[in-house]
């Protein structure tokens, strides 16, 4: 007798058909075909020709109650996969949707807007639902890594000279809940960015403006305005602390340029209608070894001049003060105000002590050595140098 023929699985198109003529439907590829090729193939959702098929397509289905989608061990399945009349991944300008969950991803994608919001409740003392995503773990020793999230809105290609307005890029809004009872300890939601933890390196966080043709983006740190008699927020920038190594440094910087101006650093505090301005203060760090405080160090770029002056005033201007700091047990700190160094065959810059010009009386200008509070002490001298000369002479060295 001849040996059986094997069954023309692929010419049927449907489960039913499929499995009457002893063959095997693959659910995941909707194609017919022998057991032996489903090995070779990624079919999933296999049912044989003793199992039952799903039920056929039905116009509407409604469900009250609850939807249960699962799967089991021998034809896999629990997947969904819903969409509009496009299925296509590339059909979200077409109007229509898309909503996958399987296995392998989670995709959803909508020709409208896209929603998503947790639940409101109005229990005493109880906060709203949360919603919280979370990109996946790498569990492995070997390189293992976890999965980045990825926050984007949406390019603009408009152009004038196509008949239209700009383009613009879709912006991010990140904002916390905001409080809309009364109290005193109400408090808005904070907004934290924090770079991930590490045994070795920490995560870093970075704010970056847009590159532009003609000029890039402005990066804002601010607080907000707050309402009348009201004090606004602080704004604090500072590296973190150290318990055996070095704290970090803040380095605050304008970019450089090839061929026109570079930008400049301002300092600027608030000023007020009634009250007192606000005060730049610029302060050095402190040591526990006594002595070895930080320097403070203002120093111009290379042929640049350092000014030091109050603001001019319809009445009393402001003063400077140039003083070293006290000492309890030693002596203070020198102050020395010099011109610099030159080269050989260059004259070293002047320095010039002198005191306002008035229409009326001009300013006296003193030079007073300090005094002393003991009873056997002295106080201190004054004492005027003129510069020498290395010539022999008599002439070659400074007047006084």
């Amino acid at each position: 007798s001849s040996c059986p023929s094997l069954p023309e699985c692929e010419m049927y198109t449907s489960c039913s058909s499929c499995t009457s003529k002893k063959c095997t439907w693959c659910g995941n590829l909707d194609q017919c075909m022998t057991n032996a090729e489903t090995s070779f193939v990624p079919c999933e959702g296999k049912i044989s020709f003793n199992d039952e098929c799903p039920s056929p397509f039905t116009e509407n289905t409604k469900v009250e109650g609850n939807l249960v989608v699962e799967g089991d061990i021998k034809r896999l399945g629990g997947n969904i996969h819903a969409s509009g009349p496009c299925n296509k991944a590339d059909c979200r300008s077409s109007g229509f949707h898309s909503l996958v969950l399987d296995g392998g991803k989670f995709d959803v994608q909508s020709g409208g807007g896209i929603s998503m919001q947790a639940g409101d409740t109005d229990k005493a003392n109880t906060a709203g639902s949360e919603i919280f995503l979370r990109s996946g773990d790498g569990t492995s020793t070997v390189g293992g890594a976890g999965g980045d999230m990825l926050l984007f809105a949406g390019d603009g290609a408009g152009a004038i000279s196509s008949g239209g307005k700009y383009g613009r890029g879709g912006s991010v809004y990140i904002t916390a809940g905001g409080v809309t009872g009364e109290g005193s300890q109400s408090a808005g939601g904070s907004v934290e960015l924090a770079g991930g933890a590490s045994t070795a390196i920490g995560g870093s966080v970075v704010l970056v403006s847009g590159s532009g043709g003609t000029v890039s983006g402005d990066v804002k740190i601010a607080s907000n305005d707050a309402h009348k008699f009201a004090n606004s927020g602080s704004v604090s920038i500072s590296s973190g602390d150290s318990l055996g190594g070095s704290s970090g440094s803040i380095s605050i910087s304008t970019g450089d340029t090839a061929e026109s101006y570079v930008g400049a650093i301002q300092l600027s505090a608030g000023s007020s209608t009634i009250g007192k301005g606000g005060d730049v203060r610029v302060s050095s760090g402190q040591s526990v070894d006594v002595g070895n405080g930080g320097d403070a160090v203002f120093e111009s770029g290379e042929g640049g001049s350092v000014f030091i002056q109050t603001s001019s005033s319809r009445q009393l201007s402001g003063s400077i003060s140039l003083t070293s700091g006290s000492s309890a047990f030693d002596e203070s700190g020198e102050v020395v105000i010099a011109s610099g160094p030159s080269s050989d065959g260059n004259k070293s810059g002047d320095m010039k002590v002198s005191t306002g010009t008035s229409g009326s009386t001009g300013g006296t200008l003193q030079l007073i050595s300090g005094n002393a509070r003991d009873v056997s002490g002295v106080g201190g001298g004054i004492e005027i140098f003129a510069g020498n000369g290395v010539s022999a002479d008599q002439y070659d060295g400074g007047n006084g």
